[in-house]
């Protein structure tokens, strides 16, 4: 009996230990769009006491919670966070290549009569 109860008195123990290792988790508003792209970035992490450390992957850095970076040149990004509970202990996520920028369209139209009498078709 009393090795059952040792037993249930180090899971009482151990178990919210477990629990308290920081896993960093992150999520975005969007992840896509034409340049300039404002992209905010989600904080999904858990663990008590975290500090954060996020790599934009546009040479920008942030250690707020929920950073918002805006990308300029069309591209993919690679994206890091770092989280760093109360007793220094550590846990990152990348995604490569989770933030996409796409060329800005250009318009570019000719048509192909440009005189004529109303009503005018100028065949576009």
């Amino acid at each position: 009996m009393q090795r059952i109860l040792n037993f249930i008195l180090i899971l009482l123990v151990a178990v919210p230990f477990a629990k308290a290792q920081p896993k960093a988790a992150f999520n975005a508003s969007h992840n896509k769009g034409c340049s300039p792209a404002t992209i905010k970035y989600i904080n999904q992490s858990t663990g008590t006491g975290l500090t954060y450390f996020w790599d934009l992957g546009n040479g920008n850095t942030s250690t707020i919670k929920d950073p918002q970076a805006i990308y300029y040149a069309p591209g993919l990004y690679t994206v890091k966070l770092i989280v760093t509970d109360v007793k220094g202990k550590k846990d990152s996520v990348t995604r490569t290549k989770y933030t996409e920028v796409f060329k800005n369209p250009i318009a570019d139209f000719d048509a192909t009569s440009r005189n004529g009498c109303t009503p005018f078709d100028p065949g576009l």
